[in-house]
């Protein structure tokens, strides 16, 4: 059994003897640790990672004997470790890193840690879990510029077999999309990572356009996979840029802090330091600058659509996040107080004065705003819709030009959206007409 918070977990093991049934802990409950426990495949023995929230340092052992009183440290990273399978002479350890999750192969007998290169470039890996035969571990790759694909890894020699793969679109395969890690300094001189997507061929292009993307909450690590809507942009002479700001996890526990509770406001301001870093080496005005926010990436939306409005031609918010303040003021709603590690409680005046300075909904005044594409879930209690429309409604009511605020709501579905095939691409069609219209109708103003 499972008892986990944001920045805390707990595991039970249920003892079932005769009729009487028992919890024992496996490990103690301790302040901004998190852990994660498999079997070790063919005995009874366990794996256990631990990650602390102080640090950036993440270790896995494992137990001596079933009581979980003896450990044996197998393996320590600077990085996140986001999962893990042993088998019988080896452990794989799924690691983050920046923006590429990494496969580490662990040989128990010589106690060597060796990296797997799977891929060139930005990529990522999974692991399925075998229920049969542990020494034969079946992993999935991908990447922003790299189609999915399944490979078969045996324990004893790591050679890849290569099960299947999405052969689709040839043109990725062929090479013409280039993926790229680039650094830029932020306002406080951290540097910032981005994960770049572009043609070749659009760099020579006089009229680029740019599509910035970002989430930068609950230390979530934003892997650039696979996507065919950021093709769709790519094919069409845009950059598509993912600013890894403070808040997420992308480097570590210590990224995270620096971006959440009263650090926040880093991660607003990083994503802004990447726009103007992005819109002045690749030479693109705001006119041609698209940004994309999804339930707490729309929170980065409103606040630039408030503080730094003239950088950006459409802002697009996506289930968006918008009233901190309000949510977190009230006890009442279901995920208010688990995350009040993450935002604050309003209830002391730090938190209610810091968060009121940033959140959204509080900040919208008279004032010439960008043009913003809304859309919004009926169904969903993550972010209300209630609360997407009441700041719809203010932004209509307080902007000054003439610039677009729509909306489309989907009176069916929730937080994670539809699963009907046909309604995702028409959502999708939908928003790159809306983009591709703003940004291409500018060309023809701009000098």
């Amino acid at each position: 059994m499972i008892c986990n918070s944001l920045d805390e977990s707990e595991y039970f093991i249920i003892n079932n003897i005769g009729t009487t049934v028992s919890l024992k802990p496996t490990m103690p409950r301790s302040l901004r640790k998190k852990y994660k426990i498999n079997h070790f495949s063919g005995n009874a023995q366990f794996i256990i990672s631990c990650s602390s929230g102080d640090n950036n340092t993440s270790l896995l052992y494992r137990t001596i004997d079933t009581s979980f009183t003896s450990f044996d440290t197998l393996y320590k990273s600077g990085s996140p470790i986001l999962d893990f399978f042993g088998g019988s002479n080896s452990v794989y350890i799924k690691e983050y890193i920046t923006n590429t999750v990494r496969l580490i192969k662990l040989d128990l007998q010589e106690r060597k840690a060796v990296s797997l290169k799977l891929e060139n470039g930005i990529y990522s890996v999974d692991i399925n879990h075998p229920s049969s035969k542990p020494d034969n571990v079946v992993i999935e790759i991908e990447g922003p510029n790299i189609p999915p694909r399944e490979v078969k890894l045996s324990n004893n020699n790591s050679t890849q077999i290569t099960l299947w793969q999405d052969t689709l679109n040839t043109k990725v395969l062929n090479g013409e999309i280039t993926s790229e890690l680039m650094w830029f300094k932020s306002e406080d001189g951290t540097s910032i990572p981005i994960t770049l997507l572009y043609k070749k061929e659009t760099i020579k292009l006089k009229n680029r356009s740019l599509l910035l993307k970002a989430y930068g909450a609950y230390g979530a690590t934003v892997h650039t996979f696979y996507n065919l809507d950021n093709l769709v942009y790519i094919n069409n002479g845009f950059i598509v840029a993912f600013i890894h700001t403070r808040g997420g996890g992308e480097l570590g526990n210590q990224w995270y802090s620096s971006g959440k509770l009263l650090n926040k406001k880093n991660t607003f301001i990083d994503f802004v330091g990447g726009t103007d870093y992005l819109q002045k080496k690749f030479n693109i005005p705001a006119t041609r600058t698209v940004a994309y926010g999804s339930s707490a990436g729309g929170l980065i939306m409103g606040y630039v659509a408030n503080m730094h409005r003239n950088k950006y031609e459409l802002l697009i918010f996506d289930k968006p996040y918008l009233d901190v303040l309000s949510t977190m003021g009230d006890e009442k709603l279901p995920l208010t107080t688990e995350e009040y590690m993450e935002w604050g409680n309003p209830s002391d005046s730090n938190y209610y004065n810091y968060i009121n300075s940033y959140s959204p909904y509080q900040n919208i005044s008279g004032t010439n705003y960008p043009n913003m594409l809304f859309y919004i879930k009926y169904q969903d209690v993550q972010t209300p819709y209630w609360q997407s429309l009441q700041s719809l409604s203010k932004y209509r009511e307080s902007n000054e030009n003439t610039s677009l605020i729509l909306c489309d709501i989907d009176m069916d579905t929730g937080h994670k959206g539809s699963v009907n095939y046909s309604q995702l691409v028409t959502e999708k069609a939908e928003i790159f007409a809306i983009v591709k219209y703003l940004t291409t109708s500018n060309i023809f103003n701009e000098k």
